[in-house]
């Protein structure tokens, strides 16, 4: 089903990672997903305490992976252009708790940053160096001040990348989140025009065991670990592809 590419052979206002408790059933499902959050949950923190033991940058390594990946990619599609390594606009997240640092290096103004509205849609601003002195609510995450733009993301803005936050992911493409469907709703309205990818510690990759999947999870398009990326569908890559590369 996937394509191994490794890294030398490229062929508050609120924020979305928030746990979310409302809206959650007592379904069978609903358990096991609730079952595998604390499993999984517990795994990453072990690695990340791993990792900051070791002196080793929490998340530096997925991105460039990434990078890297998404450079040679775009650069088949469109071999006469000039050199692009990322899409022009980067969706990612603040890291809260144990996620993955994405935004260590390669953050610029281009990259959006998600604002989750009461009514469960999801908003985004610009990343900013500021955002590291905002103050911080209960969950540590950065408070918004009142003077900073936040937008809906619009159709005619295409060639997003959406990082999207999750505990675990299958070879399927199925994220396990954590329970707000934020995401889930944004890519059911837009996600046929985002490439996106869930960037996870390889041990949170379920590659032989399916995770859970109920109607609403909708399944990213790529699989980024410290080591490699896989594709989910190469169809559906080569589609957004061409998004990213107008």
């Amino acid at each position: 089903m996937f394509r191994f590419l490794p890294l030398n052979g490229y062929q508050s206002r609120g924020w979305l990672n928030l746990v979310q408790s409302g809206g959650q059933s007592d379904s069978p499902t609903a358990q096991e997903k609730a079952k595998l959050r604390r499993q999984f949950r517990e795994t990453r923190g072990r690695l990340s305490q791993e990792a900051l033991a070791q002196g080793q940058p929490w998340g530096a390594m997925h991105i460039v992976q990434l990078k890297n990946f998404l450079s040679v990619a775009l650069a088949a599609e469109n071999p006469g252009a000039r050199a692009q390594s990322w899409p022009k606009t980067v969706a990612a997240y603040w890291p809260i708790g144990s996620e993955l640092n994405l935004l260590q290096n390669e953050a610029t103004p281009q990259w959006r940053l998600p604002h989750a509205e009461p009514n469960g849609t999801l908003n985004w601003f610009a990343w900013s160096e500021n955002v590291k002195t905002w103050p911080r609510d209960k969950k540590g995450l950065p408070i918004a001040p009142s003077d900073v733009e936040i937008q809906p993301y619009v159709d005619s803005s295409g060639g997003w990348l959406v990082l999207t936050p999750c505990l675990a992911v299958d070879a399927k493409g199925t994220r396990l989140g954590y329970g707000g469907g934020y995401y889930d709703r944004f890519l059911a309205m837009y996600g046929a025009k985002l490439l996106t990818a869930a960037c996870i510690p390889r041990e949170c990759y379920s590659e032989t065991l399916l995770l859970p999947k109920e109607e609403h999870d909708i399944p990213v398009d790529l699989i980024v670990t410290e080591s490699d990326v896989k594709i989910v569908s190469h169809e559906v890559f080569k589609k957004k592809l061409l998004l990213l590369s107008c």
